[in-house]
């Protein structure tokens, strides 16, 4: 009796507690506990009955900040330009650029231009698809490492890819690049031309090949599977009457773009009767596209 009465008071007390604390009343074990073991009790998943109004906090002080000075504005530097370039002895680890107008009519400009470090000195050699050299002015510099040459493609120039080199040079070290461009005709538009030249003599007893340099203008027809096959004939006409030579050349590959061909005739020997001023007249056609006709060239040969 006086353990039941010692707990009543335990339990007793402990409501009392919670009635003025607001403790949750705990969740009722599923099992009753063991004697003499200690009661584990779980927190309640139901709410908490919220606590009473929290006593009001107590206001802080208002701090003040100690007064600053005004900003001090920095005066704006007075703008600099940028310094010039100077000549650099590693030039050789930068690299060149060239800018090329392509393609080109003939009559037109063509320009090229070479971009590369301040320092050296840069030439340019420009060979035509008739086998002849430009004649290039001196290049201008719109900046001062920019080297350009502009001049006007001539008619002698034909028609095909121009190739040329440019070398720039610094402390004695060279250092070359390729450039090339294309060469157009205006007056043959998806159409070609021929321009021939030989030898201005030869003599009446020569028994080898005649050759003839066939310069094409234009682009040749081609065929999507066989490309472009060309025949050259040649018609030579004495000066001293009714003599007259007809031979056709082999055939030849050709490449558009790549500007000419030799075309050789086996004329034999001529003979005394053919000595003088003799014509002829040269002629290719593309005899892998039907319907090609032939492109018709003429000029002279001293026959002696």
């Amino acid at each position: 009796m006086r353990e039941g009465r010692w707990s009543s008071r335990l339990i007793g007390c402990a409501i009392a507690t919670c009635l003025v604390a607001g403790c949750a009343t705990p969740a009722a074990p599923t099992e009753n506990p063991v004697l003499g073991a200690v009661a584990t009790l779980e927190p309640s998943t139901e709410a908490i009955a919220s606590p009473g109004p929290s006593p009001s906090p107590m206001a802080d002080p208002v701090m003040t900040d100690p007064p600053t000075a005004a900003p001090t504005i920095a005066p704006t530097p007075n703008p600099t330009k940028p310094p010039k370039p100077s000549p650099t002895l590693n030039w050789e680890n930068n690299g060149f650029s060239a800018s090329v107008r392509s393609p080109v009519s003939i009559g037109a400009k063509a320009k090229v231009t070479l971009k590369g470090p301040l320092g050296p000195t840069c030439t340019l050699k420009v060979r035509y698809p008739s086998g002849t050299n430009a004649s290039l002015p001196s290049p201008t510099h719109p900046e001062p490492n920019w080297w350009t040459w502009t001049w006007t493609i001539p008619a002698k120039a034909h028609a095909g890819t121009a190739t040329g080199t440019a070398t720039c040079t610094y402390a004695g070290v060279p250092k070359s690049g390729p450039i090339s461009f294309k060469i157009v005709d205006p007056a043959l538009p998806g159409g070609w031309a021929i321009d021939v030249t030989g030898p201005a003599s030869r003599s009446s007893t020569d028994t080898g090949l005649l050759s003839m340099t066939v310069h094409v203008k234009g682009t040749v027809p081609s065929d999507a599977n066989y490309g472009v096959l060309v025949t050259c004939n040649i018609e030579l006409w004495s000066a001293q009457g009714p003599y007259v030579v007809n031979v056709y050349s082999g055939e030849q590959e050709y490449v558009n773009g790549s500007g000419q061909f030799v075309a050789d005739f086996d004329v034999g020997e001529l003979g005394p009767y053919f000595v003088g001023k003799a014509t002829w007249t040269v002629k290719c056609r593309n005899i892998r596209v039907q319907g090609d006709a032939w492109k018709p060239d003429t000029g002279t040969i001293d026959i002696t």
